[in-house]
This record gives C-alpha cells, sequence and structure tokens, in this order.
C-alpha cells in the first residue's frame, strides 16, 4: 500500500506544477477553496485515506488534464439536488471524510443524501424506531461510562458529542452510513459512537481540531498541530502548545479527584480514561480512526468552518492563559514532551 501511496503522491506532484506538500494552504471554507485547498485534500486522501479511494485517484490522474481538472470543481447545491448530476471525485472525498465528521457542514452543503426508498424511508435522528438506540439513550449511557469530560476532566458543561456526527435535518447520506458500516456501526445514536466532552473540547473535536488515537494500546487524546512540519517557531506552533498545554493544567488540578489517574504519562501523552470499561459500550476504535483521518485530511486541505452554521451547543472559544490557569490550581512547570 506503501508503494501506491508513494505512486500516486509523485504523480500528482508531476500534475500539479504548483503543488508544495511541505506547506499548508491558507486557511479557508469549503467554498473558498482554491487549488491549494485541494490538493491539500487530495494529499490527505493519499496519505490517510483507505485504499481504494487512493487508487481511484491514481486511475483519475491517468486521464487527460480536463478530465482531472472537471473532478476537482465542486458541485453547486442545485447539481446537488439534480437526481441526474454524477457527483465529482472531490466532491465524494468532501463527503465521505469531512462531512461525516465536521458538524459544521450541513447535509444540504455538503452531502447528497440517499434516493434509495431503504435509506431515505429511515427515521431522521428525530424519530426512533422500537428498540434502536436513541439520543436520549445515548445520552444517559455515556454519562453513566465516562462521568466527566474524556478529554480534559472537566465537569461543567459536558456534551454528549457523536464521533460520527449528528445532522439535525436529513436522514443518513450514503457516504455516512458507508462509514457507519464500516466501522461496524448501524445507528449514530449507539454508545460505540458517542464520548462525553465539555464544551470547549466537544466544539474542538467537532471542528476536526481534537481527535482520538491509539498509541501502546491505549486511547489519548491528541490536538491537531496545523505548524508547517511543526515549525517551532510559528505562531500557528505556539498556539498549538498553548491548547495542549491547556488541557494538561486542566487534567492537573482535577487530578485531585482522580489520584488513580495518571494526567500525563512519561512519554507525554494524555490517556482517557472510563469509569465503566466494559469493553462492549467503548468507543469504536474505527470509528475513532476514521475521525482522526478526517482530522489530518483537513489539516492538509487548510479547510475552515462556515460561520454561518455554528452549532447551537458551542461556545465562543477564545485564546487560553495557562500561565493564570497555573497559578491558580498552583501547577508547576512540565519537563514532559508535546506530542502532535
Amino acid at each position: 500500500m506503501n508503494d501506491i501511496r508513494s505512486n500516486t503522491r509523485r504523480k500528482l506532484k508531476e500534475r500539479c506544477s504548483e503543488l508544495n506538500e511541505h506547506i499548508i494552504p491558507e486557511q479557508k471554507i469549503k467554498s473558498q477553496f482554491d487549488m491549494p485547498n485541494k490538493l491539500g485534500l487530495l494529499l490527505g486522501v493519499i496519505a490517510y485515506g483507505i485504499e481504494e479511494h487512493v487508487l481511484e485517484l491514481s486511475s483519475l490522474l491517468d486521464n487527460d488534464v480536463e478530465t482531472f481538472e472537471k473532478q476537482l470543481e465542486f458541485s453547486t447545491k442545485l447539481q446537488i439536488l439534480d437526481v441526474q448530476h454524477s457527483l465529482t471525485f472531490i466532491d465524494r472525498m468532501f463527503n465521505f471524510y469531512i462531512a461525516t465528521f465536521h458538524q459544521k457542514y450541513s447535509d444540504a452543503e455538503s452531502c447528497r443524501t440517499s434516493r434509495q426508498n431503504s435509506v431515505s424511508s429511515r427515521p431522521s435522528s428525530a424519530e426512533s424506531i422500537a428498540g434502536e438506540p436513541t439520543h436520549n439513550s445515548l445520552s444517559s449511557g455515556v454519562k453513566k461510562r465516562d462521568v466527566v469530560c474524556l478529554f480534559c476532566w472537566n465537569t461543567i458543561e459536558l456534551h454528549t458529542s457523536h464521533i460520527i456526527a449528528q445532522k439535525n435535518a436529513n436522514p443518513l447520506s450514503d457516504d455516512e452510513n458507508s462509514v457507519l458500516t464500516r466501522c461496524g456501526l448501524q445507528n449514530k445514536h449507539q454508545i460505540q459512537n458517542g464520548l462525553l466532552l465539555c464544551s470547549v473540547c466537544h466544539g474542538q473535536f467537532d471542528k476536526l481540531k481534537r481527535y482520538v488515537d491509539g498509541v501502546d494500546g491505549m486511547l489519548v487524546v491528541k490536538v491537531v498541530n496545523e505548524a508547517n512540519d511543526n515549525d517551532v517557531t510559528s505562531e500557528k506552533y505556539e498556539e498549538w502548545e498553548l491548547k495542549v498545554d491547556s488541557i494538561r493544567v486542566v487534567r492537573g488540578a482535577m487530578k485531585k479527584k482522580f489520584p488513580d489517574r495518571q494526567a500525563t504519562l512519561d512519554n507525554g501523552e494524555m490517556p482517557l480514561y472510563f469509569v465503566d470499561n466494559n469493553a462492549a459500550i467503548q468507543p469504536s476504535r474505527a470509528a475513532l480512526a476514521f475521525h482522526k483521518t478526517a482530522c489530518l485530511i483537513w489539516r492538509m486541505a487548510g479547510g475552515a468552518e462556515p460561520q454561518d452554521e455554528e452549532c447551537s451547543d458551542d461556545e465562543e472559544l477564545g485564546p487560553v492563559n495557562t500561565a493564570e490557569l497555573k497559578r491558580r490550581f498552583n501547577i508547576h512547570e512540565s519537563t514532559d514532551t508535546l506530542y502532535s
């Protein structure tokens, strides 16, 4: 598979002379994506996407320039609603990797809902079939399993967060249903698709700025580093350090309530802890892996969220004064290594 990814990356670089895989494009919303953003998204698919998409892109790069460039044009809303219109390659990649997880992009903007009766007749999130999980059952389940914010251990303004995003208006799209199937899930409200997060961590998770990774068999929280190749002199890198440090400060302060937990491991990682460790109700690792992939692809595309589609339960996020937090909670400086 590594050879396929390397070969596809080479063909993309040969086709697009302006491609610079070491520079993250200027952050823009999807409707304002220019060629660097689109190429960044393709690079992300090559680096982190599933094999079938990398192979499809490799085949697409064998076509003439006009055919290739047409597949890099996003469809308009009117085109998406037209049953005769075929979604472009970049439409489908955005739908599969980004819209499935990014709460700020609605179905109407990003996804074509299924036109097949078997899916379109499926009840929306506001409805339920007897015996199927509901939002209320998910919320109750994650509160019992997690108790506090899984990322920072905060106990204030806790939210039920969906890994595969919950859309409010429409039934499941084809692409979301495909991701659910790949993750072994049948319903977005299964407890395996939920996390208990505070309002700040929830907002960052839904914007693809924080994710869960597996390290040495443990689940750990990660903050997306948007600096170019980890340029430690850039403002983006400093912002990333502050965000990581702010999580550590809160975990360190909350450790008084959880003396058996480690806020930060010796390797610098911040592990997730569950009050109920029943394996049958743990978050789906496959869903978390897909969400991580979405975060990394969105980073490479320079993606930003539209301001007119704010989630109602997200609080405005401002800079964190970590020095003040440390003084307040008497937290001493740590020499732990930060990880991206």
